[in-house]
C-alpha cells in the first residue's frame, strides 16, 4: 500500500527535490521513508497543517491538489454544481515558503473544473481571506498558511459557504471524498500565479477586498472620538515578519489614529523569520525582544504585534517599575469586552441585544460582566470554527455578537469577519489605549478596574508533550474517575463535564451543551478551593479545571482560572490554585506507570 501511494506520489508532485527523496527510499528498499505514506493529514483545529515534505503526513503539492479535489466534489454534491461553480472559490495565501506554488495548484484545479475563482494575488492576511468569503458569498475559501507555526510548515485553511471554518460533519465528509479523488482530474504542472491570473474564470478582488473590509471595520468598532483618538500616545507595532503591516496602518488611519512606531527589523514579510526562535507572539518576552527594545528606543508604553498571517494579536505594556508586562489572551479578552460593552453596549438604543462568546478553556471573566450587565455569554469548543459558528447562531436570534475571543490571543470583534481577525482588534486595541490614556489610566490599571467590578480571575494553564495515542487515552480514563461529590487532595468537585461522552453532570438533563464527537478528548472539573481553610464546603464552584488533547500538537493541555477576591489574591490564591492544577496533572500524567 505504501509503495503503491510513494510511486503515485512521484507521478504527481510538482517538486523534483522530493521527488528525488522518495525514489531514492523506493530504491532502498528498506523502509526508511514509508511511515510517511502511511496516513494521510486529517482537517484539524485550524485545517490542515503540517511540515513541508514529501509523504501524506506534510504539506506539499499533492497534498494540495488532492485537498481541492475533495473539498470541489463536495461542493458538488451538496450545492450543486452550477451554483457552487458560479459562486466560486476565493483563494489567498500567505508569505511562507511554497504558499505562492500551493495556491497556485489550487486555483489551477478549481478553474480547470469550471469554478470561478476570486483570487488574492499577492500575500494577504487572513481575515481579509475570511472577509472575501463573507462579503462575495462564494462556495468555499482556502487560505495557505500554517499561521503562527515554525518557518517549516505550512497548512490550507478553509471556509465553508456560510465564511465560516468548517466543522464535523463536514470536515469528515470532505476527508473520505479526498480519500476517493486522490488521482489528479487534471494536468497542473503549469500552475503559476501568471497561469491563474490569466484565465478568464480567475478575478484579482483584493482591491475591492480591502477597500470594503475598512469600511466595514470602520463602520461597526469605530467608536473613540477624533479628538481622542489623534491625541493619543505612539504605539510600537509588529508584523512578526508577517503580512499585517500594511493592513494595520490603513486601519489606524480609517480610526484617526497616530501612526505606529515600527519594529523595522520585523516590518517586511520574510518567511525565514529570521529574528524570533517562533513566529508567535504567545511566546513572550523572548518573542517581543525588537518589539521592547524599539518601544524604549522611543519611549512608547505600549507594543502591539499581530502574528505572521494576522489573525491574532498580542499587547504589552510597561508597568510603572519599568518592567514589561504581556498580557495573557484571557486578560485582553477582557479588557476589549470591557471597552466595546462601554462604548458600544451601553449607549445602543433600547432593546439592542448583545452577547459575548469565549472558547470553553478561555476565561469566565466576561460571564460575571455578563451577569451584572444583563447581556448573554456564550461558550464554544475550542478554536474559531466552533467560536465563530456559536457567534452567528446568537446573530440569527436577533443578539449582536460584541467579542468572541479565546485565551490564544485570537479575537472576534462584531460580525466583520467570522473568524479571528488581529487587524480590527488592533485599532480597536489602540482606540482603547488612545482613551485609557486620555483619562489618566493605563492598561493595567484599566484591568484592575475590571477586577474591582466583577470579580479577579486568575489563571494557570500549561502542557505536556505526549505523542503516544495509547498514552493520552490513559491520562484521559484516570481523570474520568474523579466524580461529582468526590474530593481532590480535600477540595470538593462540584460538577464534571466529559465533551466526548457528552455528559454535564451540572446540567439538569446530565448533558453536556457543547458538540459531542465521540473522539473528543476534553474533560473540565468544576471545584471549590477552600481559599481560606474554613472546613466549610463552598455552595459553588470558584476552580474550573480543563483537560483536552490539542487538535494541532502532539500535546496534553490543561487550563485553569480560579475566580476570587483581591484580598485572597493578595493572600495567594495563585500558589494555592497551581498547587492543586499541578497534583491533579501529574497524578493523570504520571509517564512513568504509563
Amino acid at each position: 500500500m505504501e509503495r503503491r501511494s510513494m510511486e503515485n506520489y512521484c507521478k504527481w508532485e510538482l517538486n523534483q527535490t522530493l521527488v528525488k527523496e522518495v525514489r531514492g527510499w523506493l530504491t532502498e528498499g528498506n523502509g526508511k521513508g514509508f511511515d510517511r505514506f502511511k496516513r494521510r493529514l486529517q482537517f484539524g483545529t485550524a485545517g490542515l497543517r503540517a511540515r513541508m515534505g514529501p509523504g501524506l503526513d506534510r504539506m506539499n503539492t499533492v497534498a494540495v491538489m488532492q485537498a481541492t479535489q475533495g473539498v470541489l466534489k463536495h461542493i458538488e454534491e451538496t450545492l450543486g454544481s452550477q451554483n457552487g461553480t458560479s459562486r466560486g472559490i476565493a483563494i489567498a495565501f500567505d508569505s511562507r515558503y511554497n504558499s505562492e506554488l500551493f495556491a497556485a495548484v489550487t486555483a489551477t484545479v478549481c478553474l480547470r473544473r469550471g469554478f470561478k475563482v476570486l483570487f488574492h494575488d499577492t500575500p494577504v492576511p487572513t481575515p481579509i481571506l475570511a472577509y472575501t468569503a463573507k462579503l462575495r458569498s462564494t462556495a468555499a475559501a482556502i487560505m495557505i498558511t500554517a499561521s503562527h507555526n515554525p518557518k517549516e510548515d505550512n497548512g490550507y485553511k478553509l471556509y465553508g459557504a456560510d465564511a465560516c471554518q468548517i466543522i464535523p460533519p463536514t470536515d469528515e465528509a470532505i476527508q473520505q471524498l479526498i480519500e476517493e479523488n486522490c488521482a489528479p482530474w487534471c494536468d497542473y504542472s503549469d500552475a503559476s500565479i501568471d497561469s491563474v491570473t490569466s484565465h478568464r474564470l480567475c478575478s484579482i478582488v483584493t482591491n475591492d477586498v480591502v477597500t470594503e473590509y475598512l469600511k466595514e471595520v470602520t463602520q461597526k468598532l469605530h467608536r473613540v472620538p477624533p479628538e481622542i483618538n489623534s491625541a493619543s500616545p505612539r504605539i510600537v507595532y509588529s508584523a512578526f515578519h508577517g503580512v499585517g503591516a500594511k493592513y494595520v496602518k490603513k486601519v489606524f488611519e480609517k480610526f484617526q489614529l497616530p501612526e505606529y512606531i515600527s519594529v523595522e527589523e520585523q516590518l517586511l514579510p520574510d518567511p525565514d523569520f529570521p529574528t524570533l526562535r517562533f513566529p508567535n507572539p504567545e511566546e513572550g518576552e523572548g518573542a517581543m525582544e525588537l518589539s521592547i527594545s524599539t518601544a524604549e528606543k522611543h519611549g512608547s508604553n505600549v507594543i502591539l504585534a499581530n502574528d505572521p498571517d494576522a489573525d491574532r494579536l498580542a499587547i504589552a505594556e510597561k508597568q510603572e517599575n519599568g518592567q514589561w508586562r504581556l498580557f495573557t489572551g484571557n486578560e485582553i479578552g477582557a479588557l476589549l469586552g470591557y471597552h466595546l460593552w462601554k462604548v458600544e453596549g451601553q449607549n445602543a438604543p433600547k432593546g439592542q441585544k448583545f452577547c459575548m462568546v469565549s472558547s470553553a478553556v478561555s476565561s469566565k471573566a466576561l460571564g460575571a460582566m455578563a451577569a451584572r450587565e444583563g447581556f448573554v455569554f456564550l461558550e464554544a469548543l475550542t478554536g474559531f470554527k466552533w467560536l465563530s459558528h456559536v457567534a452567528l447562531e446568537a446573530r440569527s436570534e436577533g443578539i449582536n455578537p460584541l467579542v468572541t475571543f479565546e485565551e490564544a490571543i485570537g479575537f472576534m470583534l462584531s460580525d466583520v469577519v467570522y473568524d479571528k481577525d488581529g487587524l480590527s482588534a488592533a485599532g480597536v486595541a489602540a482606540e482603547m489605549v488612545a482613551q485609557c490614556y486620555q483619562s489618566g489610566m493605563t492598561l493595567g490599571q484599566r484591568l484592575l478596574q475590571f477586577y474591582d467590578t466583577y470579580g479577579y480571575f486568575i489563571g494557570y494553564n500549561g502542557y505536556r508533550v505526549c505523542s503516544d495515542p495509547s498514552t493520552m487515552r490513559r491520562i484521559f480514563a484516570r481523570l474520568r474517575e474523579h466524580k461529582a461529590g468526590g474530593y481532590i487532595d480535600g477540595t470538593k468537585i462540584h460538577s464534571t463535564r466529559d465533551v466526548g461522552a457528552g455528559t454535564d453532570t451540572a446540567a439538569s438533563d446530565g448533558k453536556s451543551d457543547l458538540p459531542t464527537s465521540g473522539g473528543t478528548d476534553f474533560i473540565t472539573l468544576r471545584l471549590s478551593l477552600d481559599l481560606h481553610r474554613s472546613g466549610k464546603p463552598l455552595e459553588a464552584p470558584n476552580l474550573i479545571l480543563c483537560y483536552r488533547a490539542s487538535g494541532t500538537e502532539p500535546k496534553f493541555k490543561f487550563y485553569s482560572e480560579l475566580c476570587c477576591s483581591k484580598a485572597e489574591v493578595d493572600g495567594g490564591a495563585y500558589d494555592k490554585l497551581r498547587a492543586i492544577v499541578d497534583s491533579t496533572t501529574e497524578r493523570a500524567v504520571n509517564f512513568t506507570t504509563n
